[in-house]
């Protein structure tokens, strides 16, 4: 449902709001994936199981009823089709001619591609996080699995505080430009960790490279919505969300893989 929802709002808002509509959503994902295992882990020794996946299951109702009553698409953003054209091979068809007009764009060719490396250069490191903290601290399992724990709390509050902001930098300067200095930060980040010495420059490295990831997602979608047109926006914002799907898919594997010639540092 992501990339529909993204599309969805952003048919919806003005050109020069793209990426704060988009940033807000994404902020409102980020936030239920952080929220949501916490209150899961909390409620399930008290409740059970099945009421926490009941609970869920009419919360997603709601969710939906919302949707139908609240939201507005203009049928005119949609494109025109015949009764022929709505077959499921035509529609098969129809999406992968999409997907060739979408890669043929050097600006969207380029976001997709960043998309995927960003993070892929987080997932394959990630698994791996707490033996890395083990080896810069030294200390006993319980200490190193609280710090590690401690480490990605660290940087998903900051992604969430700084996803809205670059949505909004982006409408400013552009885009590119603020993509540019998100693969930057990201960059940087990811060097410092491969050179710590310490828990501290750790702790920082992974506010820096939350600050660099929050804004790849709203920048990217506002990218993608500035360079297609209404009624070919969805397939466009699809491509972008698999993308970053396809990276998490083949990172973790490939971390272990290459973490054995390299170690955690070199990868």
């Amino acid at each position: 449902f992501v990339a529909p929802s993204i599309t969805l709002v952003s048919v919806s808002a003005p050109a020069d709001r793209q990426g704060r509509v988009t940033g807000s959503l994404q902020t409102a994902i980020a936030l239920g994936a952080v929220v949501g295992p916490l209150l899961g882990g909390v409620l399930t020794p008290e409740l059970g199981v099945e009421v926490v996946f009941r609970t869920v299951a009419l919360m997603a109702l709601f969710g939906a009823a919302l949707v139908l009553v609240m939201a507005k698409e203009d049928a005119g953003t949609r494109r025109q089709t015949t009764p022929a054209e709505r077959g499921p091979r035509a529609l098969l068809g129809a999406a992968i001619k999409d997907l060739r007009e979408a890669l043929a764009i050097p600006e969207l060719r380029g976001v997709v591609v960043f998309l995927f490396w960003l993070q892929f250069g987080i997932g394959v490191t990630n698994p791996l996080m707490e033996l890395f903290v083990g080896d810069v601290s030294g200390g006993d399992s319980a200490a190193v699995a609280r710090t590690t724990g401690a480490l990605f709390s660290a940087m998903a509050a900051v992604n969430l505080v700084a996803m809205p902001w670059w949505g909004s930098h982006g409408d400013k300067v552009g885009h590119a430009r603020a993509l540019k200095r998100c693969a930057w930060i990201a960059s940087l980040a990811l060097a410092l960790h491969s050179v710590v010495g310490a828990i501290a420059l750790l702790f920082v490295s992974r506010i820096l490279l939350g600050v660099g990831m929050a804004g790849a997602s709203p920048c990217a979608y506002g990218l993608a919505a500035a360079e297609l047109p209404l009624d070919r926006r969805g397939g466009g914002m699809g491509l972008v969300f698999s993308a970053r799907t396809l990276a998490i898919s083949l990172s973790a594997f490939c971390g272990g893989l290459l973490s054995q010639w390299v170690g955690i540092r070199g990868l």
